[in-house]
C-alpha cells in the first residue's frame, strides 16, 4: 500500500511539474511537446501479440481559426471567426517493404485516420496527448489486424512475382517555413462584404444576391518517427458573389463567381467586382436577341481563359488517365483471388509515349508564389508526407509522358515520391490529397489571335461544319463567372452571341488540343472536382490564353446531357 501511494505522489508532482512547465510555454511549443512526448511513448509503448510493434508513426496537427462572412445589398448577414483545430495520423505495422497497408480485407475494422475526439482549443498538452492516444489505440488495432490477415493472405496466396515494397523511407530533417501571411480582421471582411453586396442594389432584376467570404489561416504540425518535423503556415480562402436574374422569357441565369486566394491581399478591389457584375449584366440582358441552337454541335472550339483552365486540368488530373500514380491494393475477397489479371489505370502503360500533341509541355514548380504578379493557390513547400517537393517537375515533354504525381507508396512506375500528396484543407478541417500544384502548360509554336482564329476556321471548314464556335469568360476576375458563346461564320469570320450551352468535359479527350495563342493566363481553380477517386484541391494553372480544341459536345442547356461522345483513332 506504502508504494503505491508513493507511486501516485510521484506521478501527481511529475503532472504538476509537467502543468507548470507548459504554462511559461507558447500555445506553439506546447503542441510540438505533445507531438514529440506522445509520438515517442506510442513507438516505445504499442505492442501486439501477433502483429508486433509500429515501424511507422506520423502525426499532424493543425491550429487555426476560420473567419466567415456574408451580406446581402449592404447588410451583414452573419460573422464570425472560430477556432478550426484539427488533426490526424498514420501508424504502420511491419516495414517499408511489408506493411498493413495496400491490402483490403472483405471486412473491415473501421476508419484508420478519424480522430475519435476533438482538440482542446486552449494550450491543453494533456488535451492534446489524450486526443492522440485515444484514437490511436483504434487505429493501432486496426493496423494490427490488418497485418495479420495480409500476411496470412499472402502465406496462403503466394505472388507469382516479387511485390512492390508498400512505402518509402525519409530521411530525417527540420523545416521551419515563416508566416508572411497577414491575417484578415473580422471588421475589415464584413466591411468587405457589405460594400461588394451593395452594388447589386443598382440592378433591381438580381434578385437572391449575396456575398460571402471565407479564410482559413493557421499551421501544421507535423511530426514522425523517421524525424521529420515539419511547422508549415498555410491559408485559403474564397470569395463568393452570387445573383440570379430571370429574363423576360422565364430563363435563370446566375450571375457573379468566385475566387481562390491565398493572401487578403489577392482580393478584388470594390471596382474590380462592379465591373465584372456589370459585364456579365450586360451580357446576360443581350442574350434575350442571341439566337439558340436547336441541336448539340460537336467540332473545334476556340476556348479562352477560365473554360480552357478547366478543359486542361480535367485532362490531365481526372478520370481513368489522370496523370497521378494510384496503388490498387491486393483484396482478400473471393472475386480479386478468382482474377489473377489486375486491372491498372491506362496512364501506367503511358511511361515514354506522346499523349499530348508534340508541341504542348506540362512542368510543375511547385515552390512559385507568385507569377505574373498573381497569387499562385498552388504552392507547395512540403507535402503531407513530409517530402519536400523539386523545383521543377517535369510531367509531360514535347507531348510524351515523363512523370505522373506521387507519393511515398510505390507503384509500378514510379518507386518514389515527388512530393504532391498534398495538404487539403476543407471546411476547416485537414487531410490530404495526391493534387498538381502550380502547373505550367507551355507550346513550342503559339499563335497571334489572328492565326489561331483562322485555325479554327479551318478545322470547321474541314470536317464541312456550317459555322465554329468561340467560348470564353465574360470577365476574368471572378472563377466559376458566366460564359460567353460565339457563332462564327467560316465565310468572314463575323462572330454573333448565342445562347449558353453545356461543355461535355468527359468527352474532351487530350488528342484532341489543337494550336494555342501567344498569350498566357494565370488561373487558380480546385483541381479533381470532375475525379472522385482523388478528390478536390486547390491550384494553379499557368496556360496560354487562347487554344483550339476539336470534338468539343456542346449541348444546348435544355437539353441536357445523353451518353458522352467519345472518338477514337
Amino acid at each position: 500500500m506504502r508504494s503505491l501511494l508513493l507511486s501516485l505522489l510521484y506521478l501527481f508532482i511529475i503532472i504538476n511539474c509537467i502543468a507548470q512547465s507548459s504554462t511559461s510555454l507558447s500555445k506553439k511549443e506546447i503542441i510540438k511537446k505533445a507531438l514529440e512526448d506522445e509520438i515517442t511513448r506510442c513507438y516505445n509503448e504499442l505492442n501486439h501479440a501477433k502483429a508486433g510493434k509500429p515501424f511507422f508513426i506520423q502525426f499532424y496537427i493543425q491550429d487555426a481559426t476560420k473567419l466567415t462572412a456574408m451580406a446581402t445589398l449592404g447588410a451583414i448577414q452573419g460573422s464570425e471567426i472560430v477556432p478550426a483545430m484539427d488533426w490526424s495520423s498514420r501508424l504502420m505495422m511491419g516495414d517499408y517493404q511489408f506493411n498493413d497497408e495496400n491490402f483490403q480485407n472483405s471486412f473491415e475494422y473501421g476508419s484508420a485516420y478519424s480522430p475519435s475526439i476533438d482538440l482542446p482549443i486552449d494550450a491543453d498538452y494533456w488535451g492534446f496527448r489524450r486526443a492522440i492516444w485515444l484514437s490511436l489505440e483504434n487505429i493501432f488495432n486496426s493496423a494490427s489486424a490488418n497485418y495479420v490477415e495480409k500476411k496470412n493472405f499472402f502465406a496462403e496466396n503466394p505472388p507469382t512475382e516479387p511485390l512492390l515494397a508498400d512505402y518509402t523511407p525519409l530521411k530525417s530533417y527540420n523545416l521551419t517555413l515563416t508566416d508572411t501571411v497577414p491575417n484578415l480582421l473580422l471588421h475589415d471582411a464584413e466591411e468587405y462584404v457589405r460594400s461588394l453586396s451593395n452594388v447589386f442594389k443598382l440592378y433591381p432584376s438580381v434578385t437572391n444576391s449575396s456575398v460571402s467570404i471565407e479564410f482559413t489561416k493557421g499551421t501544421i504540425f507535423l511530426c514522425s518517427t523517421e524525424g521529420v518535423r515539419v511547422e508549415l503556415p498555410f491559408s485559403i480562402g474564397n470569395l463568393e458573389v452570387a445573383g440570379q436574374i430571370t429574363s423576360t422569357s422565364g430563363e435563370k441565369f446566375g450571375i457573379g463567381g468566385s475566387i481562390y486566394f491565398k493572401n487578403p491581399t489577392a482580393l478584388p478591389s470594390l471596382e474590380q467586382v462592379s465591373k465584372s457584375i456589370a459585364s456579365s449584366y450586360q451580357q446576360i440582358n443581350n442574350l434575350k436577341d442571341a439566337e439558340d441552337l436547336q441541336e448539340k454541335y460537336i467540332g473545334p472550339v476556340l476556348f479562352f481563359g477560365e473554360p480552357l483552365a478547366n478543359i486542361l486540368n480535367n485532362i490531365l488530373f481526372s478520370g481513368e488517365e489522370a496523370l497521378i500514380a494510384e496503388r490498387k491494393p491486393t483484396e482478400n475477397t473471393p472475386s480479386y483471388r478468382k482474377n489473377t489479371q489486375i486491372k491498372k489505370r491506362l496512364i501506367s502503360n503511358k511511361f515514354g509515349k506522346r499523349i499530348l500533341p508534340s508541341e504542348y509541355s506540362v512542368i510543375l514548380k511547385p515552390h512559385l508564389q507568385t507569377y505574373m504578379n498573381k497569387q499562385l493557390v498552388g504552392y507547395t513547400p512540403v507535402d503531407a508526407e513530409g517530402v519536400v517537393p523539386p523545383k521543377e517537375l517535369v510531367l509531360i515533354e514535347q507531348g510524351v509522358l515523363k512523370a505522373v504525381l506521387s507519393s511515398r507508396v510505390p507503384t509500378e512506375n514510379v518507386p518514389s515520391s515527388n512530393g504532391h500528396n498534398r495538404f487539403l484543407i476543407s471546411n476547416g478541417g485537414l487531410s490530404k490529397n495526391l493534387a498538381p500544384s502550380n502547373v505550367f502548360i507551355t507550346s513550342t509554336q503559339p499563335k497571334d489571335y489572328t492565326r489561331l482564329k483562322q485555325e479554327l476556321i479551318d478545322e470547321a471548314k474541314r470536317q464541312n461544319l456550317e459555322f465554329a464556335i468561340i467560348c470564353k469568360s465574360i470577365d476574368t476576375t471572378l472563377y466559376n463567372g458566366n460564359l460567353a458563346y460565339y457563332k462564327v461564320s467560316l465565310t468572314d469570320g463575323s462572330e454573333s452571341l448565342i445562347k449558353p450551352l453545356n461543355i461535355d468535359q468527359e468527352a474532351i479527350t487530350a488528342n484532341r488540343l489543337k494550336g494555342c495563342m501567344n498569350k498566357t493566363f494565370v488561373c487558380n481553380l480546385i483541381s479533381g472536382q470532375y475525379n472522385y477517386s482523388f478528390g478536390p484541391s486547390e491550384c494553379s494553372l499557368i496556360i496560354p490564353l487562347a487554344m483550339v480544341v476539336d470534338n468539343v459536345t456542346l449541348i444546348p442547356e435544355e437539353q441536357g446531357f445523353d451518353k458522352p461522345f467519345i472518338y477514337e483513332e
